[in-house]
């Protein structure tokens, strides 16, 4: 109620209750119900895009040294966003501490596959004109 009142909704010095009553329905028949949904659309997209990045690797091993690449890699940036964590934990700015956070996920989370296809590949195609170039 105290949501209603302060949005504007029922700004009138006296309560008006059935104002209140019917914002109160509305939010709760139209954001509240479809916030299901929306979890569950979600959910959905998750996991959809995880099937996809883990299908790119092809074992574990892959996996786990594609990932120390990553943080190796980032080691820079991971160190910036480290002290830049301690600072705002320190100053208590929570929301630049938790997009800090969130960054720092991102990094971590966010890598390919090691093993890309090499220069030795035997499926690369080589025309007679490169042959010719390349004394074959």
């Amino acid at each position: 109620m105290y949501f209603v009142y302060k949005n504007g909704t029922c700004n009138t010095p006296q309560y008006d209750v059935r104002s209140m009553v019917y914002y109160a329905s509305q939010v709760f028949s139209t954001e509240f119900s479809n916030s299901y949904y929306n979890c569950y659309l979600f959910s959905a997209s998750v996991e959809k895009v995880v099937t996809t990045r883990l299908n790119t690797f092809s074992d574990i091993a892959d996996l786990y040294t594609s990932f120390l690449f990553n943080l190796l890699s980032n080691s820079l940036q991971i160190k910036t966003i480290a002290t830049n964590i301690q600072g705002y934990s320190n100053s208590g700015s929570y929301s630049d501490l938790y997009g800090e956070f969130a960054k720092l996920f991102r990094i971590m989370l966010d890598f390919e596959s090691s093993n890309a296809a090499g220069l030795d590949n035997s499926n690369l195609k080589i025309d007679e004109s490169m042959k010719k170039s390349i004394n074959i």
